[in-house]
């Protein structure tokens, strides 16, 4: 996974599917990037709450593989899971950046640790294996999952059930595609570089039609031969 991904769903949208029960604004990100202030969700007090958090404690990304013989992670990793709203994230394929979405979830969310320090948030996202269809990608993914395991995902206290979300990305769908390499440019936070590149506008609704049909078809789950 690049340290890059896109968070633009409504306010309302993630309180609604995340069941939040306080209202909050932020600024959409088209690529949110280490260093930047974004929103994640984390229990305090028996309470699941949205807060606003600065992306890296001291690395962006962690592996899953290594955070229970890795001080401070393995603690973090027991008690301060927090969750990432996300719509996108970005990954390389032969060196080219590649969107990565997730089909039958336009909101879902990336599992992450959380520290608050002097007043102040920070958080990192955990990477586990690919799932099958995204081996050909460079790296590790997100841990990822469905807005419904948000309770799950932050409440457990069995460090077994958590690790097992690592192994999860194979029961979910994906699709990607590449686009722009400007969209590796630190300055940029532009809508433009989310469209596929070298496809053709009636190439790509083809292609979303037949996206959607698949994310009918339960008989068929982490396959797809849209593959760019």
């Amino acid at each position: 996974m690049l340290s890059l991904y896109t968070i633009t769903s409504k306010p309302d949208t993630i309180i609604q599917q995340c069941k939040l029960s306080e209202s909050f604004s932020y600024a959409p990100i088209f690529q949110a990037r280490p260093g930047m202030k974004l929103p994640i969700i984390i229990e305090r007090e028996k309470r699941i709450e949205l807060v606003m958090a600065t992306w890296g404690i001291k690395k962006p990304l962690v592996s899953m593989d290594r955070i229970l013989s890795t001080r401070p992670y393995n603690i973090l990793v027991r008690k301060q899971r927090c969750a990432v709203p996300a719509n996108c994230f970005f990954s390389l394929k032969n060196d080219r950046p590649h969107l990565i979405r997730l089909l039958q979830y336009r909101l879902f969310l990336m599992g992450g640790i959380f520290n608050y320090f002097d007043g102040e948030f920070s958080f990192a996202l955990l990477q586990a294996h690919p799932a099958d269809m995204l081996n050909s990608m460079q790296g590790k993914i997100p841990v990822v999952m469905a807005p419904e395991k948000l309770s799950s995902w932050l409440n457990s206290t069995d460090i077994g059930r958590v690790m097992h979300y690592a192994d999860r990305a194979g029961s979910y769908w994906f699709d990607y595609y590449p686009v722009s390499k400007q969209v590796l440019h630190a300055a940029q936070n532009n809508k433009e570089l989310l469209k596929p590149e070298g496809i053709s506008q009636n190439e790509f609704k083809e292609h979303e039609k037949k996206l959607t049909a698949l994310a009918f078809d339960k008989e068929r789950p982490n396959r797809s031969n849209l593959k760019h």
